[in-house]
């Protein structure tokens, strides 16, 4: 790792090298690593190729996410070979081979890689579709003695409900946009609907998500591309933007009414030429472009940190999609103060649409109409802070009955486990929430057979360790800590019930009445607490 060079680690890009480096020589092959848009995945795996002594292979499937690659890890690390495999351009021989997945589908140009040291996999939530498995299965990443494999990722999921788990082993490092705008690493994020009369239940939906064609359809009935425009001019008319939408015709529809109220607008898809979608976005740099509406284009692997409003005239039920679209505008820029979303969807919590409470996994309610999300989470922290202040006054036991009323709040199960709490983060993992003398609280994470991970920069109050703590755990697996899942409520099978006995609760073992949910519950906590009481000791001895 190079912190000399013009692309220093932050602390939490360190972290994330400590923590692949610690699974891997745990023996974990196929890392995912997430981290939200903006908060530099391409500085964490430029670091990591420079450090590597083997080849290096780099997988991309746009343009824009090719050419940023290679200029990351040129900047990284400046003696490095690095050679680029795409359409007529042939690098073959070069160290670090940034490749095109499209070219790289075509068989002939996969043969003539060659072996690799490492594989790192760019927005590898796409790696579970057939282009990438079958280059990831052509260069033996799926074989024993296979090439160490690492995926970067601001989404740990998919709007299609393929499993990332097919392709990663795991999740070794983790963060949320909430806790990086706490942190000040990403700006804070506020919405405003802009009125219309779209109709979604006009539109078509497929794969759990509403369809491209009769979205676009539905925005040309109602109108509702003349209503974003308006809304543009009226509550960011002063700010850079990107506009999302459905279809190739709406982006260009709605580039030419912004422009007709005043905001100079441009429109690139899929169709436009490369140096023309270049040009474009050069002259949204430097100003003479206010807005640039896309379809399917800028969702990915475009950074353009000054622009700081997002039009959506893109509704989806999609979470995973919906965060995309959001993080470009979340990154820091000078006289940047926050970034502003502007929905033409109407009534996100009616109709079950992804909002920006989404982007801190908290339902669209959280967040009130023109609230921001961190003066969200901070009413709620200030909420449960008078909450605790009243139980004081009436009860001995207040602290205690604070943070039982605090933690069954969540949707998710959260165990006392001795001064503690914890949660299930998947089969492998297990988020801590560990007091310290001072009445905060760090988190951290357990993994299986290895020693716990600090989570959290700094000290936190009970209501955001939980939030941290919950941002993470989405990613790791929450299906088994799920509050309500129907599986708990089935008999506990004979291994768990052999646990128990094994770590001397017998009583329970023997229960008849135990449960599927309960056992899981008893098993994990036990564990926690254990891992609690070390972590509480080692603080009390450092203050």
């Amino acid at each position: 790792m190079n912190d000399s060079s013009p692309l220093p680690l932050r602390p939490y890009q360190r972290d994330a090298l400590n923590a692949i480096r610690t699974r891997h020589a745990a023996g974990i092959r196929r890392h995912l690593v997430v981290l939200p848009t903006g908060t530099g995945k391409t500085v964490v795996f430029a670091h990591l190729a420079a450090a590597i002594t083997g080849r290096v292979l780099v997988l991309a499937h746009r343009d824009e996410l090719i050419t940023q690659a290679a200029g990351k890890l040129a900047q990284v690390g400046g003696h490095l070979d690095i050679g680029i495999v795409k359409a007529a351009q042939d690098d073959t021989d070069a160290k670090v081979i940034v490749a095109s997945v499209q070219t790289l589908a075509r068989p002939d140009r996969l043969a003539r890689l060659g072996r690799f040291a490492l594989v790192i996999v760019d927005e590898a939530h796409h790696a579970v579709a057939k282009s990438y498995t079958a280059i990831l299965h052509g260069i033996g990443a799926y074989e024993p003695d296979g090439p160490f494999t690492v995926g970067f990722t601001a989404t740990a999921g998919r709007g299609d409900g393929l499993r990332l788990s097919d392709a990663w082993q795991e999740i070794v490092y983790q963060r949320g946009i909430l806790q990086m705008i706490a942190e000040d690493y990403l700006c804070d994020v506020r919405g405003i609907e802009i009125g219309s009369d779209v109709d979604l239940s006009r539109v078509t939906v497929r794969g759990g998500d509403y369809t491209d064609a009769s979205l676009g359809q539905e925005l040309v009935r109602a109108n509702a591309l003349t209503a974003a425009a308006e809304g543009y001019a009226k509550y960011a008319a002063h700010r850079p933007g990107v506009a999302f939408t459905p279809t190739i015709a709406t982006a260009h529809t709605l580039a030419q009414f912004l422009t007709g109220r005043g905001i100079p607008a441009e429109a690139v898809d899929g169709t436009t030429p490369l140096d023309d979608r270049r040009a474009i976005l050069h002259r949204l740099r430097t100003g003479a472009t206010q807005v640039v509406c896309n379809c399917a284009v800028l969702t990915e692997g475009w950074d353009e940190p000054a622009v700081s409003c997002a039009l959506m005239c893109r509704p989806t039920k999609s979470a995973p999609l919906f965060v995309q679209m959001s993080g470009r505008i979340l990154r820091p820029f000078p006289g940047k103060d926050d970034a502003l979303i502007l929905d033409v969807a109407g009534s996100a919590d009616r109709l079950g649409l992804a909002t920006i409470a989404s982007l801190a996994g908290k339902p669209p309610g959280f967040v009130r109409p023109g609230q921001s999300l961190l003066e969200a989470a901070e009413e709620e922290e200030e909420a449960a802070a008078a909450a605790a202040a009243t139980a004081a006054r009436t009860a001995k036991v207040a602290r205690f009955t604070h943070e039982v009323h605090l933690l069954r709040q969540s949707k998710l199960q959260w165990l006392p486990a001795d001064a503690g709490w914890a949660l299930s983060a998947g089969p492998e993992q297990t988020m801590l929430l560990v007091p310290r003398p001072d009445d905060t609280w760090e988190v951290w994470r357990k993994p299986k057979n290895a020693p716990p991970v600090r989570e959290s920069e700094r000290t936190l109050t009970l209501n955001w360790a939980r939030g941290i703590g919950e941002e993470i755990a989405r990613a790791q697996g929450i299906r088994l800590a799920l509050a309500r899942s129907k599986w708990r409520k089935q008999p506990p099978s004979d291994p768990q019930r052999a646990a128990l006995a094994r770590l001397g609760l017998t009583d329970a073992a023997a229960d008849p009445e135990l449960t599927k949910g309960q056992a899981a519950d008893l098993i994990t906590a036990h564990f926690a607490a254990r891992e609690i009481r070390k972590l509480t000791t080692r603080l009390a001895t450092a203050s």
